[in-house]
């Protein structure tokens, strides 16, 4: 017989609490591991995030301005130059379309001789394939730019404006009583990004008679004093530029004598009295062409020949072929020619005794170019003899010496004068300073004194001025005046007080008060005398 168990309440109670004890402790116990398995997750996930933080996304920005304004004469703005503000886009992210309307002008100071030879022959020019060409925004006008910055589009106003008068420099003219002068011939330079110069005499002085002054007008010898003002053809001025106007009373009868260029550079005709010789002028230019001589009734003109009659030089050009390769398209293959530029010599002038000897050196450019031998010829053999730039006095007279290298001449004149004239003479050799554009006079063997009344041509050239903008602006001198600089040939004394050594280009540069100035090197440097403004 089996036995059976038999539970009281109390037994039942004991037991059924002890369950539920055990279940209590079996909850927690998982409640407790859950949370601590939490709070290690939660650990992980700080680390993780102490250590590696996501960099938030920079957002682009960008503001249009709504117009553009710069001076003609400019280049083109920069990308950036379009916005009042920009952020977080970069130069590659805009795209911008000029109009094909949009008005340029080039300048070729940079460029080499060879690379304007190669301008010159080529019929439609691309400009990128010339790195020394800069371009400038040209004529007054308004432009709509198409600003494309990543996929929208804008457009964005741009004004060229011209508020500068030209630049010019003066000259001073000198012509025989009875004969007329023109406006232009004081003018020497003038430059104006919109090629146009307009000269009119000044109009607004009076005389001690309270008459107004017409500068048009003087017909009798004498020295006077000429006011011009330059225009460009949006009104902007110049301040009245003076220059010398001389009339000279003849001693002898005139003559003139005519350039006819042959579809060459205009060249401007002389007037001179009889028995007189004419200046040789600047050989004139011609696309595809190269300069020969003067010639008159078909035989070359001598230029040490006296004057008795009128005369029209014509001139004589060779034709530039260009190289052809078998095939007839330009040779590739061809070694690069550097062809002679220029020749100099270091005297315009020179005095000799009969029997006495000079030696005049040649200077040819560029040093590593083909064919620089110099040969040298006498115009009269009779007057003065040369060998190999050594010239010797023959006889008394006057005649030029050339010195010819690839193509390219230059000539010295050549005085001969008889022994024992001592100090008597008028004039001293005059030579040219290679480091300024300076001609100055030999005094070592006859106390003489270069004359004051020869040409001297050279002015501030186109590049120097655009490179002192460039310097003033630099130095925050955004907006100049018309009149902030002014050139001026200075006479230069010898040591010994005699007579002037020569001229000199000196530039006067005034602003706020403040002065540079400086002497025009042959190099396009400067050589400063003052420098207030702190130019380069």
């Amino acid at each position: 017989m089996k036995k059976r168990f038999i539970f009281d309440e109390s037994y039942n109670k004991k037991h059924n609490k002890k369950d539920f004890l055990r279940l209590l402790l079996i909850i927690g116990g998982i409640i407790l591991a859950i949370v601590i398995v939490i709070i290690i997750v939660m650990l992980i996930l700080k680390n993780s995030n102490s250590t590696v933080k996501p960099k938030p996304k920079n957002e682009p920005y960008y503001e249009f301005k709504d117009e553009l304004i710069i001076e003609s004469g400019d280049n083109l703005p920069d990308v950036y130059d379009y916005f009042k503000t920009i952020k977080n886009v970069s130069k590659e992210d805009i795209k911008i379309s000029y109009p094909l309307e949009m008005e340029f002008a080039y300048d070729k100071t940079n460029c080499s001789t060879q690379d304007l030879e190669k301008i010159n022959n080529t019929e439609d020019v691309d400009i990128n394939n010339f790195p020394c060409i800069e371009s400038y925004l040209k004529s007054q006008n308004t432009y709509g730019i198409n600003i494309k910055v990543f996929d929208k589009e804008y457009t964005v106003k741009l004004i060229v404006k011209d508020t500068k008068a030209p630049v010019v420099s003066t000259s001073n003219v000198e012509i025989y009583e009875g004969k007329t002068y023109h406006i232009e011939d004081f003018v020497s330079l003038c430059f104006d990004i919109n090629d146009e110069c307009v000269y009119s005499y000044y109009d607004k002085d009076i005389d001690e008679n309270g008459n107004i002054i017409d500068y048009s007008s003087f017909n009798k010898s004498g020295e006077y004093k000429v006011k011009i003002i330059v225009s460009d053809k949006y009104g902007n001025k110049t301040e009245p530029v003076v220059a010398k106007l001389t009339i000279i009373k003849p001693e002898a009868k005139l003559y003139n004598i005519t350039f006819d260029s042959n579809n060459g550079s205009e060249v401007k005709s002389q007037t001179v009295e009889e028995n007189d010789i004419v200046t040789k002028p600047l050989d004139p230019s011609r696309s595809g062409y190269k300069f020969i001589a003067w010639y008159y009734n078909n035989q070359e003109f001598n230029f040490s020949t006296k004057i008795t009659s009128n005369l029209t030089l014509v001139a004589k050009w060779e034709k530039i072929e260009n190289q052809q390769s078998g095939n007839g398209n330009s040779s590739s293959e061809e070694p690069n020619i550097i062809n002679v530029s220029s020749v100099s010599l270091n005297y315009s002038t020179i005095y000799l005794y009969v029997n006495d000897s000079k030696t005049v050196s040649a200077t040819v450019k560029p040093t590593n170019a083909v064919d620089k031998a110099v040969t040298w010829k006498s115009a009269n053999t009779s007057i003065a003899k040369v060998d190999n730039g050594k010239i010797t006095g023959l006889k008394v007279g006057t005649t030029t010496v050339t010195a010819t290298a690839g193509g390219k001449s230059a000539q010295v004149t050549v005085v001969v004068k008889e022994k024992g004239n001592g100090t008597t003479c008028k004039y001293g050799d005059v030579s040219y300073n290679s480091n300024i554009y300076t001609k100055s006079v030999d005094l070592t063997q006859n106390n003489c004194a270069v004359n004051p009344n020869l040409t001297y041509n050279e002015t501030l050239s186109t590049k120097d001025y655009l490179n002192l903008v460039n310097d003033l602006n630099n130095l925050g001198f955004i907006e100049l005046p018309n009149d902030f600089y002014s050139p001026k040939y200075i006479k230069i004394p010898n040591a010994s007080g005699l007579g002037i050594v020569g001229y000199q280009i000196q530039i006067t540069v005034k602003i706020n008060n403040k002065v540079s100035m400086y002497v025009i090197k042959s190099n396009g440097s400067r050589s400063f005398i003052k420098n207030e403004l702190n130019l380069k």
